[in-house]
């Protein structure tokens, strides 16, 4: 495998809030970045409010627009936003976004669909936190027959698209991620082309997150791609013992799962190698990387650097054991 097609396989995840307040124009600069690194997307994160408690700042910008401006700014990578909570919204207003969405970046979109959790999302989409399964399991049904320009003839529990209809029409083969724990796997069996868990081991995926899929997936006649959501920071041997505290290991002390987890891409080049080498050979088909720690670093110039580092220093030797593996 070249290195090219490995970061066709790697994806980098940008966060509309964080400790240092984004703007619109560092998440693009970082989007564009990716893309001309060569990585496969870029996802950003979404929620009607801040969640993270950690955080001493509220400040969050509305992925529902910064995406479309990264679309237009970028060329080659895929684009999405990273997930939306189905569950809060109508169907056909989601399917409609992902739609222009897709018109509006040449064919690169990926539509990403989560359960969700943060009651504030519930309360400011007007639903119920209890009824979020059911609520999600009709969204996506609804969502999936109106981008395939199937007649909808009967009101749903939740909601009712009963003559609603996507112009223009969406392509076929517009792909469809959810995300989620355990009971999201059965969901993306069913109805998406890709599951995306974060943080998992890599025993787990391994012997129990890729097979479950599989088969899972199997009993509905498909197949769905495993896509795994992982903090990631290169630490090279210059690097003093002061930045590393700022920069990584301190801002690790408060995401325990993902310093403790060893699927986290964190470390040398060559632990962090091993780490994407082994999921890839654990079953994962693509890598979602968060170089700023879910917002708890700062972002713009430290997220671009971690890019570069992980480019020039790590991704060679991954390749080098991949075609190691294969020979």
């Amino acid at each position: 495998m070249t290195q090219k097609e490995t970061l066709s396989r790697l994806g980098v995840y940008l966060f509309p809030w964080g400790v240092s307040r984004p703007t619109t124009s560092e998440i693009v600069t970082s989007a564009v970045h990716a893309d001309e690194l060569g990585f496969g997307s870029v996802h950003v994160a979404w929620h009607f409010t801040q969640p993270d408690k950690n955080i001493d700042n509220t400040h969050n910008l509305d992925p529902l627009v910064v995406v479309p401006l990264i679309a237009q700014a970028t060329s080659n990578v895929r684009v999405a936003i990273n997930s939306v909570i189905f569950p809060t919204m109508h169907p056909y207003f989601w399917a409609r976004y992902f739609a222009n969405l897709d018109i509006l970046s040449g064919g690169r979109a990926i539509a990403c669909a989560a359960l969700g959790w943060a009651p504030d999302d519930f309360r400011v989409g007007l639903s119920k936190v209890k009824e979020r399964g059911k609520r999600f399991d009709e969204a996506l049904a609804l969502y999936t027959a109106l981008c395939h320009g199937e007649e909808i003839a009967e009101p749903g529990a939740f909601w009712d698209a009963r003559a609603l209809a996507l112009h223009p029409a969406p392509r076929p083969d517009l792909p469809l991620w959810v995300g989620g724990g355990a009971p999201s796997l059965e969901r993306a069996a069913r109805w998406a082309q890709a599951y995306n868990p974060t943080r998992l081991d890599v025993a787990a995926i391994r012997d129990e997150i890729r097979p479950r899929l599989t088969e899972a997936a199997q009993a509905h006649g498909r197949s769905v791609d495993l896509v795994v959501t992982q903090t990631c920071a290169i630490v090279l041997p210059g690097d003093s013992a002061e930045w590393q505290q700022e920069n990584v290991w301190g801002p690790l002390e408060s995401r325990p799962k993902d310093r403790d987890s060893t699927g986290a891409v964190i470390g040398s080049p060559q632990e962090c190698a091993d780490r994407i080498s082994a999921q890839f050979e654990a079953g994962v088909d693509e890598i979602l990387l968060e170089f700023d720690f879910h917002g708890a670093t700062p972002s713009g110039e430290p997220v671009l650097r971690q890019m570069d580092r992980f480019v020039e220093h790590v991704l060679p030797l991954i390749d080098d054991r991949r075609g190691e593996a294969s020979r």
